[in-house]
Formats: structure tokens, sequence, C-alpha cells
């Protein structure tokens, strides 16, 4: 399969290694009235967020293309906005680029990437998404930025970003990614905190329960569910057997005493 890994399958694989798997295998999922809000929201604010970096930047000139490659960059404008920056096997939209000073295969200039996210704080997964860009920008221009920024929040704030804490994790994510190109290697299907919003919850959610799988337990992680699975413990009909009621400790009264457990939620 030819398969060019954009940053919506990157930021699909932030979200759920199983969905990015059905992402590229062209699975239909239906839309998600959260994440259609949240992409009316995410054009909204492209306006604002053009004339943020316009005021942080203050380029001399400044241009706009739909798509980006490397014979675009080697035009040396001081600024690109919102563009999509494209290589043969990699795809990365940013709000920008923007150029600096430094030795590249361009010249002696690169660019460096903006990203936005509507978000009103930083989080590790665009961190990780402007590593990505940054690695898709390495592989155009002959070097990887280590320093990006990002724009966050309907105050489109720019922050700055080091980048190379994040640049490992980013490689590895694309060398998974590369591994689902076909059906044989798959991710694990577990059901976590984002199937509410996602395109393929139903078929997710229907296989789960058919299955009677861990995960259908929201507050589990997948360390605890490897755990049960080493013990032969593979379904919630399963853990619920393994419940049993610890003696009350003398210091504790008459005080109800009822420690969590997950086999104790799934006798309730």
């Amino acid at each position: 399969m030819n398969m060019t890994i954009n940053d919506s399958a990157f930021s699909a694989y932030l979200d759920c290694p199983y969905r990015a798997f059905l992402t590229l295998q062209r699975q239909v999922g239906t839309q998600r009235h959260f994440e259609t809000l949240r992409s009316r929201l995410h054009k909204k604010l492209i306006p604002r967020v053009e004339a943020a970096i316009l005021r942080a930047v203050s380029p001399q000139t400044h241009s706009r293309k739909c798509r980006t490659t490397v014979s675009d960059l080697r035009r040396g404008s001081p600024l690109i906005l919102n563009t999509v920056l494209a290589s043969p096997r990699y795809s990365c939209r940013v709000a920008a680029l923007q150029r600096v000073d430094g030795p590249s295969s361009l010249g002696d200039f690169y660019y460096t990437p903006i990203v936005f996210h509507e978000d009103a704080a930083t989080s590790s997964s665009q961190k990780l998404l402007l590593a990505f860009a940054a690695k898709v920008l390495g592989r155009v221009q002959g070097n990887e930025p280590t320093v990006g920024h990002v724009i966050v929040g309907t105050a489109c704030t720019l922050k700055r970003v080091l980048l190379k804490p994040f640049f490992q994790q980013a490689e590895d994510i694309i060398s998974e990614r590369k591994r689902y190109s076909s059906e044989i290697s798959r991710p694990r299907q577990l059901l976590n905190s984002h199937c509410r919003v996602c395109p393929y919850h139903d078929g997710c959610e229907s296989e789960a329960t058919s299955v009677d799988h861990l995960s259908r337990l929201e507050s589990i992680s997948a360390t605890e569910i490897d755990k049960l699975n080493a013990r032969g413990i593979f379904t919630v009909h399963q853990l619920s057997y393994t419940f049993r009621p610890r003696k009350r400790p003398k210091r504790q009264g008459e005080r109800e005493y009822i420690p969590y457990h997950h086999s104790l939620w799934t006798t309730q």
C-alpha cells in the first residue's frame, strides 16, 4: 500500500493507535458532533491566528500557499502562512513556516514550524505534533529545527517549544504507523477516554461488548489489563469473580469501609 503519513494520521495515533490503524485502512466512521464543533472553531479562528503570527514575527513580506514543496521553500519567503508542507511520503498542515538563519539544503536559511490548536493550554500531544512537523521539515530541507512554536486557545497565545525531547517519541510513532500499512500488523483494540468522540466508536464498542473486553471498565489502564491477562483474566465476567472482601481493620471502627477494586465495580 502506498502510504503517506500526515498530521491527521499522526494525531489519530496520539488519540488511539487502533483509530490510526482504521484510518490507514480507510475505514468509514461516523463523524461525532464534538469533532464537528471543534473543526468549525478551528476554521473560525484561522484569521485571528494569522494576525497573531504576523504581530509576533513582523516579517517584511509573507506568502500563502495551499501546498508547499522544497522548490517553494528555496524561494526563501520570510513567512509562509496556513500551508501543507509536502514531501514524497509525508505531509503536515501548519499555521506557518518561519524562515530563520542557519545552514540547510536550501542555502543559508531554514524553516521552523508554527502550529495552532484551539485548546487553551499546551499539551504533550501538541508538542509531539509540532515535533512531527519538524521531522517533516527535516526531511525536506535537510535540517531538523530544534525549536518551534504553538499557538493555543481563542486568545491565540504564541508559545515557544524545545523539540529535541520529543524527537525520539515522534520517530517511534512514525515507525509504528509504517507497520500498520498491512492487515498483518495491527494494534490491539482498547477502549479509552477518546472513544466517546471517535468516529469509530460504535464498531469498537460493539466488538468490545461481544467479547466482554476488560477495557469496557472506564478507569482501567492498559498496564492493569496486561497484568490481568498474565493471570489468565481476559473478560469483565472473569474479573467479577476475583473480588474477595478483606477483613475490616480494627482501627476502622464502625465507619463504612469499601476499598476500590475493578472486580467490585463489576458486581454492582
